[in-house]
């Protein structure tokens, strides 16, 4: 039997609205990795705010965090870990330009946060603990390159419109527009879930084909269009549902990724 690569995105997906993974479906996972597949997380989520789950589930994988701008493992020494951060001078350079388009902008790395304001919202996933943490306005208290780039802005096509054009002209760095609560987020053109889910599973010596991928948001459009199983959740945003190929029966408060493996992947025991 095919081992398979089992990808988790976090919120909408694994979790519950409720922020919690439900006992069926840790179960459901134990089973999986006791058959020989390879149970891993791939969220936009921070890696402080990954290891509460990945504890809990007892993996042994990589895990995938800030959408694919960086990839490590807690476990294996020899897994290559990578990171991708953006020019400090570059962002300095959005945020002028940006102006009153843009409300806050949150940008971490590993060891520090800054923000132009508190944001309840934001730091529910990026979360404060053991971390340097600098409010004020971004273009005077940003010191180092960071990983991360997140605006909550004045939602307008007028907006939108300005923001892609001064981000996308003449860089390598893209824009991703939220589905919800008007923020947006900068990342590297060939940076992504998928991208980084291929080099693991080449590192597993499993083959690309058997990489069954979970999501729920925009973040996952290239799961969903690259990957052969890339299962979008019954919750999922419209667009990941209209290109997704499957969508899984229950949403993620029904254990819709639990049912899902448990019907297509496991085999009876």
């Amino acid at each position: 039997m095919s081992k398979f690569l089992i990808s988790l995105d976090l919120d909408g997906t694994l979790l519950t609205s409720e922020n919690k993974i439900t006992e069926y479906t840790q179960k459901v996972l134990k089973r999986a990795q006791e058959q020989g597949h390879k149970v891993m997380i791939a969220s936009g989520r921070a890696p402080r705010a990954i290891m509460k789950f990945y504890n809990q589930l007892n993996l042994d994988t990589p895990f995938i965090c800030y959408n694919g701008a960086m990839v490590c493992d807690p476990q294996d020494l020899n897994y290559k870990s990578s990171v991708y951060k953006f020019e400090k001078e570059k962002i300095l350079r959005f945020c002028s330009e940006f102006g009153d388009s843009v409300i806050n902008v949150m940008c971490e790395n590993e060891n520090s946060i800054w923000a132009d304001a508190d944001d309840e919202f934001l730091f529910t996933f990026y979360r404060k603990d053991q971390m340097n943490v600098q409010i004020g306005p971004i273009n005077d208290i940003l010191t180092a390159d960071p990983i991360t780039f997140i605006a909550k802005y004045n939602d307008t096509p007028e907006n939108r419109d300005k923001i892609v054009k001064i981000v996308e002209t003449n860089t390598d760095i893209k824009v991703r527009f939220w589905d919800c609560d008007n923020y947006f987020e900068l990342y590297y053109e060939g940076v992504s879930k998928y991208h980084s889910l291929v080099k693991i599973a080449e590192y597993y010596s499993i083959a690309e084909d058997d990489i069954f991928a979970f999501g729920d948001a925009d973040n996952d459009i290239e799961v969903m269009t690259h990957c052969k199983h890339g299962i979008a959740m019954k919750n999922s945003s419209k667009m990941l549902l209209d290109l997704s190929k499957f969508v899984t029966e229950f949403t993620n408060n029904e254990d819709g990724v639990a049912k899902y493996i448990e019907k297509h992947i496991l085999k009876e025991e």
